[in-house]
């Protein structure tokens, strides 16, 4: 399964409500009225709780269980932030942006994958039609989304590594 992973920094009361799933995972199951914008923009119901920065010292301690997750942030006075590191499973691609195959080649790495979603947006002859641009409004969101992704993990990981003393 495709995940994408993300870290939030938040303040309490947080607003969400978690529970342990039978596959191991601590999942957000509710969103509060009275959450923070910044959770209710960022956050799903479904969104796992992967990590969450300990009270002490700024290392990010992995969440086994809702107990954990509820100490951590707990142990924090009202208003202090905590780093909370969540994962949420990606849905397939929708209809309007699939990757066209041939039989004779299947392009394997994600810049072909791109490049092969861009000829679906491509209408004959150059001439541009309703559907030819829907899709490229599609591959463009994608690209977009997927771009804004990396930039969101790279930052969290090197927040993380900032902060690694090396004795």
């Amino acid at each position: 399964e495709a995940v994408e992973s993300f870290e939030l920094s938040l303040s309490r009361p947080i607003g969400i409500n978690i529970e342990e799933t039978d596959d191991g995972y601590v999942t957000v199951t509710g969103i509060s009225d009275k959450a923070a914008p910044e959770v209710v923009d960022n956050l799903q119901i479904g969104d796992r709780v992967v990590s969450v920065e300990s009270s002490f010292g700024g290392k990010m301690w992995e969440v086994y269980n809702a107990d954990g997750l509820t100490s951590a942030v707990t142990s924090r006075l009202p208003g202090q932030p905590v780093r909370i590191v969540f994962e949420r499973v990606l849905q397939e691609q929708s209809a309007d942006v699939r990757t066209v195959t041939s039989e004779s080649s299947v392009l394997n790495d994600a810049v072909g994958g791109f490049r092969q979603a861009g000829i679906i947006a491509q209408s004959p002859a150059g001439i541009s039609s309703n559907s030819a641009i829907a899709s490229q409004n599609s591959l463009n969101k994608m690209l977009l989304t997927r771009s804004r992704d990396l930039l969101k993990t790279y930052i969290a990981r090197n927040e993380v590594t900032k902060k690694i003393k090396v004795a």
